[in-house]
This record gives C-alpha cells, sequence and structure tokens, in this order.
C-alpha cells in the first residue's frame, strides 16, 4: 500500500509539472523585434527561452521589453542578437491528462485504501 501511494504521488507531481509546453516561435529574424516590441509574440511576466546569435542559451521570466532587449531576472538580451525563441504556453491536453490521472490515481488509493480498513474490520472478531 505505501509502495502504491509513492508511486502514483510521485507520477502526479510529474503529470502536474507537465500543464505547460514551450513552442518555438516561427518568426523570421527581420520581423522578430517588430513582432516582440508590438507584444504579439512575448509579454511580461513570461517564461521564455532564447538562443543568441552567439550559441548562448537563456531561460528566464521576462520582467521587461524595451525596442531594444528582452529583459529577465539578471539577463538582457538584445533582440538583434536572437536567432531562435520558444515561449511558454498553458497546454490545455497536458493539463486534462493529468487532472483524469491524477481522479484515477485518488479513487484508486481511497478504494484500495477503504478495502484494506473493510479486512481488518471483518478479520479482527
Amino acid at each position: 500500500m505505501k509502495n502504491l501511494i509513492l508511486v502514483l504521488s510521485v507520477v502526479s507531481i510529474l503529470c502536474l509539472s507537465a500543464c505547460t509546453t514551450m513552442r518555438t516561435v516561427d518568426i523570421p529574424n527581420d520581423q522578430l523585434s517588430m513582432k516582440i516590441e508590438s507584444d504579439r509574440v512575448i509579454k511580461v511576466g513570461q517564461k521564455i527561452n532564447v538562443i543568441t546569435t552567439g550559441g548562448k542559451t537563456h531561460n528566464f521570466i521576462v520582467t521587461r521589453i524595451t525596442p531594444e532587449k528582452i529583459i529577465g531576472d539578471k539577463v538582457e538580451v538584445p533582440i538583434n542578437e536572437i536567432s531562435a525563441l520558444s515561449t511558454e504556453h498553458f497546454s490545455a491536453g497536458k493539463t486534462t491528462t493529468a487532472v483524469v490521472f491524477s481522479i484515477i490515481a485518488v479513487t484508486f488509493v481511497l478504494t484500495d485504501a477503504l478495502k484494506d480498513d473493510l479486512e481488518d474490520a471483518f478479520t479482527s472478531n
């Protein structure tokens, strides 16, 4: 019973942490700056993954956007140096799967616990 609870707990936590997904922004570099400035691609508070033309990777939450830079905590990336950009989005499919699995897991654990309690009640007499 303890192993079952542990396994279901770990799997549930993993499922619930997968409610978001990173999506690659497929915009030509010459249009990227204009799209970022117009707030169509990224927003303050959004988690992003940036790969620069120099090959550096930055994962951060956007705190500010200027016409020249995307700024996060302890990182500033010039827009003209971005070669690839991915943004985090809510995933309804992953969230639905996690919720359904969690309901099934809780039902299974409660049923198993109730079964053990009933067996104990009838065998103790």
